[in-house]
């Protein structure tokens, strides 16, 4: 199962991921001559919200990568109280330097959406366009998210 460790401000994160490339749906590395896909899932649900996009040969024409943020599936690491989309989108952005990733394409499922928005913000040099499907707001009923 690959991992990969990033430093964080609570402690070390070890980020569970997979990488799908045209050839294969579970490749060790990207095919560099193709642009990349990153996928982020909603809370409550991992990395395999995005199987079906990983499996279908038809749909993988690109490099696609689906990580696991912390306390989700087998990503392992500390949560502090205050947690947000800005601390995801800097694991995101740091899971993009172990791994040596280019400028990508990012797709945020739902609450993934936030994070998706706020790698644009936060860190636009690694992000090539954003994809969010079914965002939510900020706040929901009047109480933060």
């Amino acid at each position: 199962m690959p991992h990969a460790r990033i430093k964080t401000s609570v402690g070390p994160v070890n980020l569970y991921y997979t990488i799908s490339t045209p050839a294969t749906a579970s490749a060790k590395s990207i095919d560099t001559s193709l642009p990349t896909v990153i996928f982020l899932h909603p809370a409550f649900l991992a990395q395999e919200v995005f199987h079906c996009q990983f499996a279908d040969p038809q749909l993988r024409r690109f490099n696609l990568i689906a990580i696991d943020s912390r306390c989700h599936g087998a990503t392992t690491g500390r949560v502090n109280d205050d947690y947000s989309c800005i601390d995801t989108a800097d694991d995101v952005a740091k899971f993009m330097d172990v791994l040596r990733l280019p400028p990508c394409h990012i797709v945020g499922l739902s609450s993934g959406s936030c994070t998706a928005l706020q790698m644009a913000i936060s860190h636009s040099n690694k992000v090539l366009s954003v994809f969010m499907v079914s965002p939510h707001p900020e706040t929901e009923v009047g109480r933060p998210v």
